[in-house]
């Protein structure tokens, strides 16, 4: 059986006869009695039987033509699925950026990947950087931008390249009393302030933790948040305040919601792009390339600006 004889049959059946079956299909009347003849001969029984009101599809005539229906819908779907994607993008890349640096690296990405962009499908996925770690390795993720926020987090069998480092902070909604003081502040100063942290055992959450140990000092620990974006938002809710890596938050920082205070004394965290060692694809490399390049370009920027400051 063919798609041709399908078709034929299916025009039998809805238009109940031959010969307008066959005006809707624009071809000759003899055309399509001898294709569902052939097919009828192929399935072993008749689909069609003549009666008082026409041609009508017999019982099996029904069942087989009501499943050939459903497997043409299917089948223009697929057609469908490969002209876009003969007009579409012919290759793809996932990558993975930590949470906390999100909101700077993504626009950079993009801006890094422009000429790349109208024959590429670009996956972005945030998580928190032991996660996108693991996706590497799996094969879920082509590369990625991850925070080494602790070496024991950090798989030894990924191949790592430093981009540069990144300041933690301490954001503060807009309004709050510690925003009376000026210049840099001190983790002592903050200790009894209540604070929300994130990914407490493997994060951001942990290494503030540590940054207040460090010190001696016991952090008042009010709320944890499984991501970046929810701690911003209890932040600007008033919840309390927390320490994140200063580039986390450029959207509210511009819109006024948060205010970011430098630490009196400076924490770096290294920015580092990761990817499964001996990795073989070349979209991959030279997308990679052309990442690290901008993103070290920025960083070092950064760095310069908050070494003049």
């Amino acid at each position: 059986m063919n798609e041709r004889q399908l078709r034929y049959a299916l025009a039998v059946r809805d238009e109940r006869g031959f010969s307008r079956a066959a005006r809707r299909l624009n071809v000759s009347q003899p055309s399509v009695s001898q294709q569902v003849r052939v097919l009828e001969e192929e399935l072993g029984f008749a689909l069609f039987a003549r009666t008082a009101r026409g041609v009508e599809a017999t019982f099996l005539g029904r069942k087989f033509l009501d499943q050939t229906e459903q497997a043409m819908t299917r089948l223009t779907g697929l057609a469908d699925v490969a002209r876009r994607l003969r007009r579409g993008p012919t290759r793809g890349l996932a990558i993975g950026i930590s949470s906390g640096i999100a909101p700077f690296v993504i626009p950079l990405v993009i801006e890094a990947l422009r000429d790349e962009l109208a024959h590429l499908r670009l996956e972005l996925a945030t998580a928190p950087s032991p996660t996108i770690q693991r996706q590497i390795l799996q094969g879920a993720l082509g590369l990625g931008i991850i925070v080494e926020i602790s070496a024991s987090h950090l798989l030894p069998e990924l191949k790592r390249e430093e981009l540069g480092s990144v300041e933690m902070a301490v954001f503060v909604p807009a309004g709050h009393k510690l925003l009376k003081k000026k210049g840099a502040i001190d983790l002592a100063e903050i200790a009894d302030t209540p604070l929300v942290i994130t990914e407490p055992n493997a994060g951001y959450g942990e290494l503030v933790q540590s940054m207040f140990n460090d010190k001696g000092l016991e952090p008042n620990v009010v709320a944890i948040s499984d991501t970046v974006g929810a701690a911003k938002l209890m932040v600007r809710s008033g919840i309390g305040i927390a320490v994140l890596p200063a580039l986390c938050a450029p959207t509210e920082l511009d819109a006024g919601e948060l205010v970011r205070i430098r630490l009196a004394t400076p924490r770096l965290v290294s920015v580092d792009m990761a990817v499964r060692p001996g990795i073989e694809d070349p979209l991959a490399k030279s997308c990679g390339v052309a990442i690290a390049g901008l993103l070290r370009k920025r960083l070092k920027g950064l760095a310069a600006i908050r070494n003049v400051a």
